[in-house]
């Protein structure tokens, strides 16, 4: 095949444009097609179909993840704005997962009619109770993916499009080491097929580097364990991860699982809740959480004998050898069909966000063992809560903000923010309570109105549908529902059904075109609409440690990095969602514009 001549990327084009306007031939759009596929079999950019569950070795089926061939425009400023926001959001979570008062005031009501809700709320009730102090002054361990979309009210130029900020996912936010993959992906197809030049990526793709950052927050956290809890060596001390079966989306995870283990040789083991509930064993007194594996059992059938702990390094003392030979005899014990005991410091939540998760009581009392245990939480159920679409309503009454973070940071937050309206009445009985949003979002005539009622807000949604999103207390994608649909729902409820949701103002998306792979040959690139997703990872303790129990003072500090890579999805314009896991979304990266 003849190698391609450079392309000219000038001032303004962007990657699709050249293939929409023919300067691309249909040639090496083909070529794009071939490498992409076969960069993604290479790099692990893979699902794991549903109809693997009983199926192992080469008999396992795999297919690459739904994704663009080259990255798709993105307004710098609107993007810089979001990279902004993200130290303020990180603070604020924080703060509002150690706020009790917050949290229950906020989703009093939620949980009077929305049992997932209410079952969340009795796992954390029962935690609290038995260690307050473990969600005041405790470590907190988070991975927000923070989700934006453009919003282009009419007579606006692309490049002045505003970001507005849809939701704070606190729980099982994925796709980071997927979403560094195809961006690396774009930058080797750009430079390889359309001759791009290293200095031009450089200028328009932002470094993603998702995987890497993450594995250091689990070092982090997995080090503050440490110093609190000190083990006795009889164990493995390992990071679980809490999953679902026959999980489609086990490379995103696997990724995670590897860096882990090559940047700090910290292993991280794959756990159901039914496996929590059947081998997890919790030490009344010292709060240690155990996990005890029978020989070959794991949730995926694949777990793997490999310890992977930190005395596989050269053992330099004499204590270390003493270590590394107990390992080895526990690793021959296990060949010889023994059971495998290790100790969780970090339990990773990639389950229990949606009521699926829980398909009988076993499920919630494991849900309930691991909150109780002294392992670190990522997330802790506190902030589960705290990233409900109700309590991101709560958060944008005026003046919330201003009691967890600085004014200037709620001002920047603000400037992201859609209208969010409650269905609650008794939120309306203040002036407070009648204006869920903030000013900077009025910028069409029906956008960001206040209103004086439920009733009130009722009749705008009826006279005009086509400018509001009725939001549930779910995540994972799927659950909004948009324009006639919503007015229609909210016309058949009774009152009290209502408060199991929010109101949203529509946000504006621009269309644009995209370059998308699909199962047949490449064609013209597609209509679509985008929606950013902005990770950062926090781990930090409020409270003193004892004296004396920290080995070095890295456990003492605090770990935060709020621009921890970025993910971009997307979808064909005519899709309300965008939720890659739904189906309807597919994994792109960024070409920034000026």
């Amino acid at each position: 095949m003849a190698e391609t001549k450079a392309v000219v990327v000038e001032d303004g084009a962007t990657p699709v444009a050249l293939c929409e306007e023919g300067r691309v031939g249909r040639a090496v759009q083909e070529r794009l097609l071939v490498e992409a596929g076969d960069y993604a079999v290479t790099h692990g950019l893979m699902i794991a179909p549903k109809d693997n569950a009983g199926r192992h070795g080469r008999a396992r089926r795999y297919a690459v993840a739904p994704c663009s061939l080259v990255p798709t425009a993105f307004p710098r400023a609107a993007f810089e704005l979001g990279r902004a926001s993200q130290r303020a959001w990180l603070d604020l979570l924080d703060a509002v997962a150690r706020d009790r008062d917050f949290l229950t005031t906020s989703l009093a009501s939620t949980c009077t009619v929305d049992e997932f809700t209410a079952n969340l709320m009795s796992v954390y009730d029962a935690a609290y109770a038995a260690k307050p102090q473990a969600y005041t002054e405790g470590t907190v361990f988070a991975i927000v993916r923070n989700d934006y979309m453009l919003h282009q009210p009419e007579g606006r130029a692309f490049k002045d499009c505003g970001i507005r900020h849809v939701e704070a996912n606190t729980i099982a936010a994925s796709l980071g080491a997927l979403s560094t993959i195809i961006s690396r992906m774009h930058r080797t197809l750009l430079q390889r097929v359309l001759r791009v030049p290293a200095s031009v990526l450089d200028s328009h793709m932002p470094p993603i580097h998702v995987t890497s950052s993450l594995a250091d927050g689990f070092k982090a956290a997995h080090d503050h364990y440490v110093a609190d809890h000190r083990t006795d060596g009889k164990h493995p001390v390992v990071v679980a991860m809490i999953v679902q079966p026959n999980e489609f989306n086990a490379f995103d995870q696997r990724h995670l699982e590897f860096a882990l283990l090559e940047r700090h040789q910290l292993r991280m083991v794959r756990v159901s809740f039914a496996d929590v509930h059947k081998y997890g064993r919790r030490d009344e007194h010292t709060g240690r959480l155990y996990i005890h594996f029978p020989q070959q059992t794991s949730s995926d059938g694949d777990r793997g004998a490999s310890d992977g702990d930190s005395a596989a390094k050269k053992a330099k003392t004499e204590g270390q050898v003493q270590q590394q030979q107990q390992q080895s005899n526990r690793a021959t014990e296990r060949a010889q069909g023994e059971e495998e005991v290790v100790e969780v410091s970090v339990v990773y939540f990639r389950a229990g966000y949606t009521p699926n998760d829980y398909p009988s009581q076993a499920e919630w009392d494991a849900r309930t063992q691991l909150e109780l245990s002294a392992a670190i939480k990522c997330p802790n159920i506190a902030l589960h809560l705290a990233g409900t679409k109700k309590v991101q309503q709560v958060l944008a009454k005026p003046g919330t903000l201003e009691r967890f973070i600085s004014g200037e940071d709620a001002t920047t937050l603000r400037k992201t923010f859609a209208a969010l309206y409650s269905l609650d009445p008794d939120d309306y009985s203040t002036s407070e309570g009648q204006q869920q949003g903030n000013d900077s979002t009025r910028e069409t005539q029906h956008q960001q109105k206040e209103m004086a009622s439920v009733d009130a807000l009722l009749a705008e949604i009826q006279e005009h549908p086509e400018l509001y999103v009725l939001k549930p207390q779910r995540e994972g994608g799927g659950g909004n529902h948009y324009g006639r649909e919503a007015a229609n729902m909210l016309a058949g409820m009774a009152p009290s059904e209502r408060l199991a949701y929010i109101v949203q103002s529509r946000i504006l998306p621009p269309t644009q075109p995209a370059l998308v792979m699909r199962d047949e040959p490449v064609g013209a690139p597609q209509q679509s609409t985008t929606e950013l997703g902005l990770f950062g990872v926090s781990v930090r303790r409020r409270g003193k440690r004892e004296a004396g129990r920290a080995d070095s003072d890295a456990a003492d500090e605090d770990h935060v990095e709020d621009n921890a890579g970025v993910l971009l999805r997307t979808k064909q314009a005519e899709s309300d969602e965008v939720g890659f896991a739904a189906g309807f979304g597919v994994l792109d990266s960024p070409w920034l514009t000026d």
